[in-house]
């Protein structure tokens, strides 16, 4: 059996815990909504990537949506299958080749995307309009932590323990 964690950590667990299941259960609500669209979360967030900034490549899409080239060449492969996006040259530089919806691509996203909104709203409308502004700026916190801060952190952590 493991011994008890002081107070702090166990609260940082805990936080970390209620923060993740809150995530997980939204997901879950947006996975299935996407499932019963037989699209998967990387398909909508290319095809929503292509609706919002045009088209654009594979390198692109994949600093967009925080994927792997693998990942995106593999997604697009699907897509383009269904007939949802294709790739053209470039119109200024005939190497490249660049992303497009196709107009039924567009037609799909264009529906989707209200459906998924309404999904988040009615999820978030649980808070007040000043928690979720509150929420919001804890997570750019929590997103833009310092990593030197955070490995200093933990050395400090590890000898505060080692003199106990």
């Amino acid at each position: 059996m493991l011994d008890p964690l002081p107070e702090r950590q166990a609260r940082a667990l805990g936080t970390y815990g209620e923060l993740a299941a809150a995530l997980a259960s939204l997901n879950e609500l947006l996975e299935n909504q996407l499932r019963g669209l037989e699209l998967t979360t990387g398909q909508f967030q290319v095809l929503e990537m292509l609706v919002r900034h045009g088209p654009m490549n594979q390198a692109e899409l994949g600093a967009h949506t925080q994927r792997t080239d693998g990942d995106v060449h593999q997604v697009l492969r699907r897509l383009a299958r269904r007939g949802l996006v294709a790739r053209r040259t470039h119109d200024t530089d005939g190497r490249k080749r660049n992303v497009h919806l196709t107009p039924e691509g567009r037609r799909l996203i264009t529906r989707v995307l209200p459906l998924r909104e309404g999904v988040i709203r009615a999820r978030m409308s649980a808070l007040t309009k000043r928690e979720q502004m509150h929420l919001a700026r804890l997570c750019r916190k929590l997103a833009e932590g310092d990593a030197v801060k955070f490995v200093l952190q933990l050395a400090r952590e590890d000898v505060g323990e080692e003199k106990e």
